[in-house]
């Protein structure tokens, strides 16, 4: 089988989005099927490309070299990168990417015109304004997929809304953690209560802005906790001048971008993710593995993990009042934190039962058997 998968990703170098794709791309390349992976031309190139390269996985950039090539490719006249496979999987850090991502959309078109069976995987869903052209363009592209693969399963209900369409195709396939098939980390001594916010800093996604605020009118502000804040982004100056603007600083710390996640987790209570948008959350998923307990949004996805009262709390909404309730009732919860973090580790091995790789794998060679719509 030839597979061809193009991924939009267009804001950072690597995500959570990625890891699913690259792990079945890996896969597929060691079951002996050739596997091209395309995706924006990123410099320096991410450790995990350069693992999947050394796989077999053969690397491609979005758009063809030269200026009239890219003109024709933008138009549809050009293939550009994206070479003929069996199966084409368009991978999507976001629902409406198939707007922007011109070289994507043309994959995908070429794909249809083609006769060529294709897969798209949403990973977030923006509640937004959307212009009714826009509508149409994606509702064709979404009805016309062999698969739609969506994290979350609360997420297939919400793109029917905003599409207005039904999409049958749907199936949840949760994205994977090397943590699921590691041992739970030993829980953190007591005293300090130290929680982890494990986000990329983009405040209109992950709302570390509310977060701040809601931190800094807690009726336990002054009282023995820390908040350590990893991840890079656009937004770090920003974050940096709410933490001196509310006077959080002997409490919350920016820690930077850390890939051992696990490491984390052997230092810290718990996980606050206060996301405006998010499908299920790959941060979430980690800290389940572990044994950590979260406080999360009721946005999206979140809520098919995180059960509010047993694996975690539930804020009701991603604002700084509505995080505010839910970091009280956290608060006044601490006695039951472990507790959460064993529940949440058995729900979450539940959810990912059977290996989400394999799920992914039968789905593209499902795909094979029958022709896109």
């Amino acid at each position: 089988m030839r597979v061809v998968v193009v991924s939009t990703l267009a804001g950072a170098a690597w995500g959570g989005s990625e890891v699913l794709w690259a792990a079945t791309a890996s896969r597929l390349a060691a079951g002996g099927s050739s596997v091209v992976a395309v995706t924006r031309d990123r410099r320096p190139r991410p450790p995990a490309l350069d693992d999947l390269a050394a796989d077999g996985v053969e690397l491609r950039t979005w758009r063809p070299a030269g200026r009239p090539a890219r003109a024709m490719y933008k138009v549809g006249v050009a293939h550009g990168p994206a070479p003929v496979g069996d199966v084409l999987l368009v991978n999507m850090a976001s629902a409406h990417d198939l707007v922007t991502a011109v070289a994507p959309r043309a994959a995908v078109r070429r794909a249809r015109r083609d006769g060529t069976p294709y897969a798209l995987a949403p990973h977030s869903l923006v509640e937004r304004g959307m212009p009714d052209r826009n509508r149409a363009l994606l509702r064709e592209l979404y009805a016309g997929a062999a698969a739609v693969v969506v994290p979350a399963a609360g997420m297939q209900a919400d793109l029917e809304r905003q599409l207005v369409v039904r999409l049958p195709a749907c199936v949840e396939i949760p994205t994977p953690t090397p943590l699921l098939t590691a041992p739970p980390e030993p829980w953190p001594g007591a005293g300090t209560l130290r929680l982890a916010c494990v986000a990329r800093l983009d405040v209109e996604q992950k709302g570390h802005d509310a977060l701040l605020a809601a931190l800094a009118d807690v009726s336990w502000r002054d009282d023995d906790w820390t908040l350590d804040l990893y991840g890079s982004g656009p937004d770090e100056a920003y974050v940096r001048a709410l933490v001196a603007f509310y006077g959080l600083g002997d409490h919350v710390r920016l820690r930077g971008h850390t890939d051992d996640v696990a490491a984390v987790w052997r230092d810290h209570h718990a996980l606050v993710l206060p996301s405006r948008r998010e499908a299920r959350g790959i941060a979430i998923t980690e800290a389940m593995a572990a044994g950590r307990p979260v406080l999360g949004t009721a946005i999206g996805g979140i809520p098919d993990s995180v059960v509010d009262g047993v694996t975690g709390i539930l804020a009701p909404s991603p604002t700084p009042a509505g995080l505010r309730i839910g970091l009280e009732r956290f608060w006044s919860a601490r006695d039951d934190l472990e507790g959460w973090g064993r529940a949440g580790r058995e729900h979450v091995l539940r959810a990912f039962t059977p290996d989400p790789v394999d799920r992914l794998v039968g789905v593209l060679r499902a795909a094979t058997e029958r022709p896109a719509n």
